[in-house]
């Protein structure tokens, strides 16, 4: 009788436990930044850190999916990638400059300054830059796009 209660208890208490674990979430809204882990939990600013956390608010979206870490008991969530479709070697659009801003895909991705690099970068800041495309690279461990070359498309 002991014995069973004990189990029970310790099985309650693992069940309850918040190991680390790797979670996906959606952006449920920028400011204050949001993410939605399920239908019940939506885990807040205050618990969101790491280096990603600043493009986030910075660029992107809501809808974004993203991958996270819990932190053992649950009290920090740490922003691992975003999660998408996009192709590591892609083609961007310039719709603005000064700052820069292009938009990659369907969807569109709009990236802003921050998450483009590159020597090139310095060549596109001039109004008739807008519509132009170019390749870019994505870095997927730092979610920067680096330019490779500019897009010329064949008039023939």
């Amino acid at each position: 009788m002991y014995i069973e209660s004990i189990k029970k208890i310790i099985v309650g208490y693992l069940n309850n436990l918040k190991t680390t674990q790797v979670l996906s979430g959606t952006v449920e809204s920028i400011n204050p930044l949001a993410i939605r882990i399920s239908k019940e939990l939506v885990i807040p600013s205050e618990l969101i850190s790491g280096e990603l956390k600043r493009f986030i608010i910075k660029s992107w979206q809501v809808g974004m999916k993203l991958n996270l870490i819990r932190n053992e008991g649950g009290q920090e969530f740490v922003i691992l990638e975003e999660i998408t479709n996009i192709p590591s070697i892609s083609v961007g659009t310039i719709t603005a400059v000064n700052p820069l801003v292009m938009e990659i895909g369907e969807g569109p991705l709009k990236l802003v300054e921050e998450r483009i690099i590159g020597n090139q970068k310095a060549n596109y800041n001039k109004i008739e830059d807008i519509g132009k495309k170019v390749r870019l690279l994505k870095n997927s461990a730092s979610l920067h796009f680096y330019i490779l070359e500019e897009v010329i498309e064949d008039a023939s």
